[in-house]
């Protein structure tokens, strides 16, 4: 895959909102998974899993990916349980979060 520079990438996400999914992942009992954050925003918080889409990439792949790439578990099943929320501005950019 081929990557654009940081200094385009910091152009592009201040004037275009980036697709992003988030991760429930309850145990039997109903607790949710949590991992702390290592990047901002919300660096060293406990978070669900999660992060951006990638160009060609449903929010269902991005989902799978990001649950292999944080946690290294493998899922096959993803149910959508929320909508588009509301437009999350944040010193990086704006994002719009899928659950």
């Amino acid at each position: 895959m081929t990557y654009i520079k940081t200094e385009m990438y910091n152009k592009i996400i201040e004037v275009l909102p980036i697709l992003c999914v988030d991760v429930i992942i309850r145990n039997s009992q109903g607790h949710c998974l949590l991992i702390k954050r290592f990047n901002e925003p919300k660096k060293g918080l406990w978070w669900v899993i999660g992060g951006r889409v990638l160009k060609g990439e449903s929010c269902n792949e991005a989902a799978i990916r990001k649950i292999r790439e944080e946690v290294s578990l493998s899922v096959q099943v993803i149910s959508p349980v929320g909508g588009v929320n509301p437009l999350h501005c944040t010193d990086q950019g704006n994002t719009i979060r899928v659950s």
